[in-house]
C-alpha cells in the first residue's frame, strides 16, 4: 500500500494496497506453497463459492445519530491498548488519518461511483502500526492497516463487506478463507501471497479480516515480507474493536 492501505472491504474502508498477480500456474503454485505453510487447525482455505455476497437478515438499526457518529469514529481505529503482548517486537503508531469518499471511490476503480451512491457511505479513518522487528533474532517487521467506515444505512454495510468486497478481492487476486473472528452482523477473512516488487525472491503475505456491525464497516490488515500469518493476533483485535463498538451509546441508542 503505497502506504499500503487496504481497502479491501472495499469500501471497506478502503485505501490500500494494490496487489501484483502473478500467472495462473505461479498463482496456484504460491497458493498450494501458502496453505500448506499454515496450520490448518487455525487457518484453513475455504474455496471461493458463488454465494460470497449472502449475507443474513438483520433487524434494521435504530435511529443513530449519525454526525455524531462520524465526529467519533476513529475511536473504534486499532489503540495500543487494543495490542496483545509483543514479544522482540515495538509497534509505532501512525496518526490516524481521514479517508474521503474520493479516497475510497479511487481504491474500487471504475466500480467507484457506483459503490459511494449504493452504499452510502459517509466517512472513514484509518491508521498504520509498524511493528519493528529484530533483524539479529530473524525476526521480520510487518505492519498492521486498520479502517473503520461510516455508512448511512446498515443495508449499505452489508453491500459494501458483501458485493463490493467480492469486486475488490477478486480484482486483487485475494483467496476468502476462514477465520477464528467470524463475529459481528457479518465478518469475512483473505489472504494474498504476492512478490512485490514482482521480481524480488521473497514473498509477501496479506491477511485481511473485515466485519460489520451496525452502520459501521471495520478493516483489519496484517502484511509482511514472509512471515507466518498469525490468525488469532488478528482475531484478538479485531474482538477487541467489535467490543468498543458494541458498548457505544451512539450505535446502541
Amino acid at each position: 500500500m503505497g502506504k499500503n492501505r487496504i481497502p479491501l472491504v472495499v469500501c471497506l474502508a478502503v485505501a490500500f494496497l494494490a496487489a501484483c498477480g502473478p500467472s495462473t500456474q505461479a498463482a496456484q503454485t504460491a497458493d498450494a506453497e501458502t496453505r500448506a505453510a499454515i496450520p490448518s487447525s487455525t487457518f484453513t482455505h475455504v474455496p471461493p463459492t458463488n454465494t460470497a455476497t449472502d449475507v443474513p437478515t438483520l433487524t434494521l438499526s435504530p435511529t443513530l445519530d449519525l454526525l455524531s457518529l462520524q465526529e467519533i469514529l476513529k475511536e473504534f481505529l486499532v489503540q495500543e491498548s487494543d495490542l496483545p503482548p509483543m514479544a522482540n517486537y515495538t509497534a509505532n503508531f501512525h496518526l490516524p488519518a481521514l479517508v474521503s469518499n474520493e479516497i475510497s471511490s479511487q481504491t474500487m476503480g471504475a466500480d467507484g461511483a457506483d459503490f459511494l451512491e449504493k452504499t452510502g457511505r459517509i466517512d472513514g479513518w484509518e491508521v498504520d502500526v509498524v511493528f519493528d522487528g529484530d533483524a539479529n533474532l530473524g525476526i521480520t517487521p510487518f505492519i498492521l492497516y486498520n479502517q473503520a467506515a461510516l455508512y448511512g444505512t446498515l443495508e449499505g454495510a452489508q453491500l459494501a463487506i458483501g458485493k463490493y468486497s467480492d469486486l475488490y478481492v477478486t480484482e486483487n487476486g485475494f483467496t476468502e478463507t476462514n477465520s477464528p473472528f467470524m463475529k459481528g452482523d457479518v465478518s469475512r477473512a483473505f489472504y494474498l501471497r504476492y512478490q512485490e516488487p514482482p521480481e524480488s525472491s521473497g514473498y509477501s503475505l496479506k491477511y485481511i479480516i473485515v466485519f460489520s456491525y451496525r452502520n459501521v464497516v471495520v478493516t483489519l490488515q496484517e502484511s509482511g515480507l514472509e512471515r507466518p500469518i498469525d490468525p488469532i493476533f488478528m482475531a484478538d483485535i479485531a474482538q477487541r474493536l467489535l467490543d468498543r463498538l458494541q458498548a457505544s451509546p451512539l450505535l446502541n441508542p
